[in-house]
């Protein structure tokens, strides 16, 4: 029977999603001070879990892509972000869509000033949000298992940015010299990458969030270029560092995080284009409790 495991990063006490898809772990455990003892760790088997500041939720990849063999499909979300193959009213949208224009005329007197628009549907609750995930689990488990789609990568819908492009969006997150190194590494060790990652960055909008769900072929080919890019980066960022002696690990938080996100969006946009591979894009839920959005 077709296994589906959607791994979903947490790295504090929360309300946990776990059904017969969500699979919550928590992210950098080797670091932190507090153990959720009630879910997986990355820090068991083959990990990086002590690589969490930078990788953010992709150490709960890297466990999943090294542990996990028996899954057909991998997927990875966040305690706050989950899938819905449902969409938002069109007055929410509508909504969205002109508070990003108006956002966007604000942000062309003052740069600088973000906006995006990403068509999601906001949960507030966790009953809600169980019934919310428990619809999704039932629904693609049919739709896989039945193979009622011939689907290789669920994707989150994209986002799109205020900024001029996805490459400034970036340059003012960690500056235009990390994604300068980005794109030369792609261009010498994955160069059939390479035109896909420029239309990326030149346009403004993106698959956001590390988010996926991806059949277990594609999934390998998927991890085996993120992670080896990854590497690559950040030690490209490091030998640049020690050789100006200005050593400073906390520099580098989220960075390799972000270059994933651009990294993803990538082989995905690649995978719709010149392989031929079925992409769905699903609506993404933002999970709300009583006290407002769940940082």
């Amino acid at each position: 029977m077709t296994k589906i495991s959607i791994y979903v990063a947490c790295h504090k006490k929360t309300h946990f999603i776990q059904n017969e898809v969500y699979v919550p772990i928590q992210v950098g455990r080797v670091l932190s001070n507090t153990v959720l003892s009630d879910i997986i760790g990355d820090d068991t088997g083959d990990n990086i879990s002590y690589l969490n500041t930078m990788y953010c939720e992709m150490t709960a990849n890297y466990w999943a892509w090294k542990n996990d063999t028996a899954s057909d499909f991998i997927g990875l979300c966040h305690y706050r972000r989950f899938f819905s193959f449902e969409k938002s009213s069109i007055g929410v949208r509508l909504f969205r869509c002109i508070k990003y224009l108006t956002l966007k005329v604000i942000a062309f007197f003052q740069p600088g000033r973000p906006s995006v628009y990403w068509s999601v549907i906001d949960v507030k609750g966790e009953k809600q949000l169980d019934r919310q995930c428990t619809r999704f689990a039932a629904t693609i488990r049919q739709k896989l298992i039945d193979r009622q789609e011939k689907i290789d990568i669920y994707a989150p819908n994209p986002i799109r940015f205020g900024a001029k492009d996805v490459q400034t969006h970036y340059n003012m997150i960690g500056g235009s010299y990390q994604v300068d190194i980005l794109k030369e590494i792609i261009n010498r060790h994955y160069p059939f990458l390479f035109p896909t990652l420029l239309k990326i960055l030149k346009g403004n909008k993106m698959c956001y969030g590390n988010m996926f769900i991806m059949q277990r072929e594609t999934y390998n080919e998927y991890c085996s270029m993120v992670f080896d890019v990854m590497e690559k980066h950040k030690q490209s960022i490091i030998d640049e560092v020690e050789g100006s002696n200005k050593v400073n690990p906390k520099c580098f938080d989220r960075l390799s995080g972000y270059i994933a996100e651009i990294m993803t969006a990538t082989f995905i946009e690649y995978y719709r284009l010149n392989k031929k591979r079925t992409v769905k894009y699903l609506s993404v839920i933002n999970y709300y409790d009583e006290s407002g959005w769940v940082f």
